[in-house]
């Protein structure tokens, strides 16, 4: 049986899993993460799930062709719920934006009761996804940042914990705090500050108010490595 090998993004992702965890992938289109890790002998076994049925489907496919249906189920439903039967101790949310993310989370009584190791990684809105993480009490274990063709992926290793409400200023919710001395932070910072600078230059043209992009600049052009 031939190994299946995903992207940089996905064996990240990987890699942040718990030898011998039982996982559940949120929104797992293909299901290549559980079956790359099954194959790999890292989890004991996974739940599939994805709120539509052509996934589910793409994924059972996949999975049967690798000679894993005995380990890797597949479930129809709407983010964490109707997880709580399968009482996974890890959980992934990949490849979504950062609000829905955030959505599937706060809709979730077992990410509280159960507290299970979450590994999200959001395309999009990445800063709105930490800052909820922080008013919500959830403790980021780890960052990593994962560069791939002409993307950069940020991946967030957290569970919940009950930790007091806390507000990040706007290069720590863009960027993280355990991200700084990973060899992709400078490449992070540098596309920032251009992002910023470009957002500053058309608000400025519009006549609108650029508080916040000239705080994240001065945050970025201020910042001492560690």
């Amino acid at each position: 049986m031939k190994t299946m090998i995903p992207d940089e993004r996905l064996q990240t992702v990987a890699s942040l899993v718990p030898k011998g965890a039982r996982l559940a992938d949120v929104g797992s289109d293909h299901a290549y993460l559980p079956v790359y890790l099954l194959q790999k002998g890292q989890i004991s076994e996974a739940l599939a799930t994805d709120v539509n049925e052509g996934p589910i489907r793409r994924a059972e496919e996949n999975i049967a062709r690798a000679g894993l249906s005995a380990g890797i189920r597949t479930r129809k439903c709407d983010g964490l719920d109707g997880v709580e039967d399968f009482s996974p101790d890890t959980v992934t949310v990949c490849g979504m934006g950062g609000e829905l993310i955030a959505s599937i989370l706060d809709k979730s009584t077992y990410v509280i009761s159960a507290q299970p190791l979450l590994i999200l990684q959001p395309m999009t809105q990445v800063g709105f996804l930490r800052r909820y993480l922080a008013q919500k009490g959830y403790e980021i274990i780890e960052e990593r940042l994962c560069p791939e063709a002409h993307r950069l992926y940020q991946i967030i290793l957290c569970r919940y914990a009950a930790l007091p409400a806390r507000e990040l200023s706007p290069l720590v919710a863009l960027a993280g705090e355990k991200t700084k001395n990973d060899p992709a932070f400078p490449l992070l910072l540098a596309k920032l500050h251009r992002q910023y600078e470009e957002i500053l230059c058309g608000k400025r043209k519009a006549g609108q108010n650029t508080d916040l992009e000239e705080k994240i600049l001065w945050e970025i052009e201020h910042y001492e490595a560690p």
